[in-house]
């Protein structure tokens, strides 16, 4: 593949995650979507939370908790030019020590951070198997576009650091396996294969080799001792499905935002990882549209337009995105640069 063309793609799919968490933490979590459109109308850009709503101490354009810790994890790649779990723990530990465990420190807390403040107040380390925790949330799914990033060139290494990774954070299997498949089928984006139902065949030999995958046998640090039991064959098989009922014009939503009402509105991965690719799916070779159509579905459409923006940025490379969003963002020129680094790295 084209040096340019890869960096360029591998940088879209970094920072395109960052821009679709920060569209969202704007308008998150209404459930209603007519209390949404009666707030924001259709947002086109990055909105002010309303007071006394989620993330209501943020500015337009800046990005959540979950960005705070893809900034950490972008920074650590970029810095130490290698997936470094002890030194990604130690700067985790560095956010963990501004929080106090609850869900409303900080720029809001997820279910998983907590789990990690308390595994981590009791004096588990981060190798301790039992310091992951059992959420059903996608946050390790947004961080595998920075690991695709870095090690996208070869397919087994990629597995391999996104898989580590994920368990640094989540144990459950199916959240383990549908966030590796996630960044498996990021990595082919990146690496030039079109958006289509055979997206998935080629990361396909990982999965079916599941036992192969999970060994690890350099992990140190973050990674907790890897299970021979990754269910991942169905988690990579769903992205083919849920690509092709998009691409058929007999099941497309003529309003694809709907896609969200269709899988579920709550923060569980299993809802919105399918929605993140019929929505990229819908408008493969795109960035602005399918990101909008995740943000203007209810629900957590933050985490949504994150997932969205990987795919669709991986689709289209930095050079893509829309220049509006990336002088919107918060630290927007550091990420980047920083994202640059990471991709001519790999």
């Amino acid at each position: 593949m084209s040096q340019d063309a890869y960096e360029d793609r591998a940088a879209g799919a970094i920072v395109g995650t960052f821009v679709g968490d920060a569209l969202g933490a704007g308008c998150h979590w209404y459930y209603d979507v007519d209390q949404l459109r009666a707030t924001y109308g259709w947002v086109e850009g990055y909105v002010r939370p309303r007071p006394g709503h989620y993330h209501d101490m943020l500015e337009p354009g800046q990005f959540s908790q979950t960005g705070q810790i893809l900034l950490l994890t972008l920074e650590s790649l970029a810095e130490r030019g290698e997936h470094d779990p002890l030194d990604l723990g130690r700067r985790l530990d560095g956010l963990l020590e501004t929080l106090d465990g609850t869900s409303f420190s900080g720029r809001y807390s997820n279910g998983y951070v907590c789990d990690l403040y308390r595994a981590r107040q009791a004096g588990r380390g981060w190798d301790d198997p039992r310091t992951p925790s059992w959420s059903d949330t996608s946050e390790a799914a947004m961080r595998a576009p920075l690991l695709v990033a870095r090690y996208g060139r070869e397919r087994a290494a990629a597995g391999r650091e996104v898989l580590r990774n994920v368990r640094s954070t989540h144990q459950d299997p199916l959240v383990v396996a549908q966030s590796t498949a996630f960044g498996l089928v990021v990595r082919e984006l990146v690496a030039g294969a079109p958006l289509s139902p055979g997206v998935a065949a080629a990361a396909r030999s990982l999965a079916k080799g599941p036992a192969a995958l999970a060994r690890d046998p350099g992990a140190r640090g973050l990674a907790p001792p890897p299970s021979e039991e990754l269910p991942l064959i169905d988690a990579i098989l769903q992205p083919a499905y849920v690509i092709g009922a998009a691409q058929d014009p007999a099941t497309r939503l003529e309003e694809p935002w709907k896609i969200a009402r269709v899988y579920g509105l709550a923060c569980a991965i299993n809802f919105l990882i399918p929605a993140a690719y019929y929505l990229a799916a819908c408008y493969p070779g795109e960035f602005e549209a399918p990101v909008l159509q995740a943000v203007n579905g209810p629900g957590n459409n933050m985490a949504r337009a994150a997932l969205t923006g990987a795919l669709a940025g991986a689709q289209v490379g930095l050079s893509g995105i829309p220049a509006r969003f990336l002088e919107g963002l918060e630290q927007g020129e550091r990420i980047v640069e920083l994202a640059r680094t990471v991709a001519a790295s790999a």
